[in-house]
């Protein structure tokens, strides 16, 4: 769902190997001193994806978390929201809803002074009966922003160090991977991320909902100074809505335009795309590079679609022309940071560091994001920002 810019497990296709591989990625023993110096698994959590018997070991949603009553707004006819996941039904999913991915930021957009946060997505866990299937993640998600002063903040990030580092690119969390979603490692870091998340630290609700023919729609609640959470309107937008349509299939593409300055339509569908010179495609894939870097584009400035859509619109474009590979560009990102190992998006993923189905998928702006988070998180700058006591728990 929406970030800054405001993946049993069963891996299917090439995810497979990119994915499984960090199953054999052993874990360092937490350091007993010195700075507090994470990986980027170790602050961003993609859970496995649960097999048969594991739906109950992934967080599940609770009024603790999120209420009833402000997920019950979607779907609902007189505040005119589409269900989370139209192939549902009527059906209550709000007790089907398990946390996929759990990212940490010590100062959220760089506003001052720094918010520290607690981000969780949330899916569907099908089936919705207790029929005998095999567990599916719904490709709808919802996004959960929580606010933490600087002691729960760095509470949880003593718990998760206790756990040890991760070593790997980012995505589905090694160390569950090779424990399980039934270790007790797992049941210690589900623990950890539910006493930090409490929705009386809620400050926003966003929602990707999906509806039939690769239709998605994207909304935002956000808390008020009541502790009401009303519609807030979708960044670069004048609009409490937002959408996206992806039609066709793998190089016979024509999605929906979004008419913004800041991407280049002529991506979105085949023809289009080959019809472009090197260099108008070239500068097309330059403005899908700026919106995955954080450095050059903020999330109070665009809309949630055309972010979530840059990834698969960069490779699939990349297709069209005959490249087996998405061009690079000068935007992809600093130089002084490495480039994160990010494998390719599918045709109609347009997920950030969640599921889509049993697809595991990491944008390349999350990547980006959680680079920055890591170094930020190691810097003295941080530890100098804490209180005495607080800052002798991370050294």
């Amino acid at each position: 769902m929406h970030s800054r810019l405001s993946l049993p497990v069963s891996l299917v296709g090439s995810f497979f190997v990119a994915f499984a591989s960090l199953a054999g990625c052993s874990k360092d023993t937490a350091p007993d001193s010195g700075p507090y110096a994470p990986r980027a698994n170790d602050v961003a959590i993609l859970f496995p994806h649960p097999e048969m018997g594991e739906d109950d070991l992934l967080i599940a949603m609770s009024e603790e978390l999120l209420p009833a009553a402000l997920f019950a707004q979607l779907g609902d006819s007189d505040v005119g929201l589409p269900r989370l996941a139209e192939g549902a039904g009527s059906t209550d999913v709000y007790p089907r809803l398990r946390v996929t991915s759990a990212r940490l930021d010590p100062c959220f957009d760089n506003v001052t002074p720094c918010q520290r946060q607690v981000r969780l997505v949330a899916q569907i866990l099908f089936p919705l009966t207790s029929d005998p299937e095999p567990p599916s993640l719904s490709d709808a998600s919802i996004h959960l922003f929580y606010a933490l002063d600087d002691e729960p903040f760095v509470n949880l990030l003593v718990a998760l160090r206790a756990l040890g580092s991760e070593r790997g690119p980012l995505g589905v969390h090694p160390g569950l991977l090779r424990e399980g979603l039934d270790s007790s490692y797992a049941q210690a870091m589900r623990a950890a991320l539910v006493t930090a998340c409490e929705a009386g630290t809620l400050t926003r609700f966003t929602f990707m909902a999906t509806g039939r023919s690769k239709n998605w729609f994207f909304g935002i609640f956000d808390r008020a100074s009541d502790g009401s959470f009303a519609l807030s309107t979708i960044p670069g937008t004048s609009m409490t809505s937002d959408s996206f349509t992806d039609q066709g299939s793998p190089g016979f593409r024509f999605g929906t335009p979004f008419a913004v300055s800041w991407f280049p339509d002529s991506l979105l569908a085949t023809d289009s795309t080959q019809a472009l010179s090197p260099t108008e495609y070239s500068e097309g894939v330059d403005r899908l590079a700026r919106l995955a870097n954080p450095d050059l584009v903020s999330t109070s400035d665009v809309n949630c679609a055309a972010c979530h859509v840059a990834d698969t619109t960069r490779v699939q474009a990349s297709l069209d022309r005959g490249a087996s590979r998405p061009e690079t560009s000068a935007f992809d990102f600093p130089a002084s940071l490495p480039a994160p190992d990010v494998p390719p998006t599918g045709f109609g993923n347009l997920h950030a560091f969640s599921w889509a189905f049993e697809e595991p998928t990491v944008s390349a702006r999350t990547a980006h994001e959680v680079e920055l988070v890591v170094r930020a998180l190691s810097s003295e700058g941080f530890r100098a920002s804490l209180a005495p006591q607080l800052r002798a728990l991370l050294e």
